[in-house]
């Protein structure tokens, strides 16, 4: 799963605490975000991603066996459409 900043702390801070079948799905899924703000190890099994956005996805969906499904719609889906990625 694949997120922007806003989308990430939005989101972990509603998921993480859950204990129901959605938060058990959601939960142990690895988490890449996309942040030039954010600095150190993520919380809610995330890892942030280094440099550009549109490189380090580029970079990601190159490393994973399977798509990147991507949540959320500001300002990361934008910088991938104008980078011409194809986004889920």
């Amino acid at each position: 799963m694949l997120l922007g900043r806003k989308t990430y702390e939005g989101l972990a801070a509603y998921w993480s605490p859950l204990k129901d079948d959605w938060a058990n799905l959601i939960n142990p899924m690895p988490k890449y975000v996309a942040s030039y703000t954010l600095h150190g190890p993520l919380g809610c099994n995330a890892t942030l991603l280094e440099g550009d956005a549109p490189d380090a996805v580029s970079r990601l969906e190159a490393e994973l066996p399977s798509d990147v499904l991507i949540y959320g719609c500001g300002e990361l889906a934008r910088s991938l459409l104008a980078a011409t990625l194809a986004i889920y």
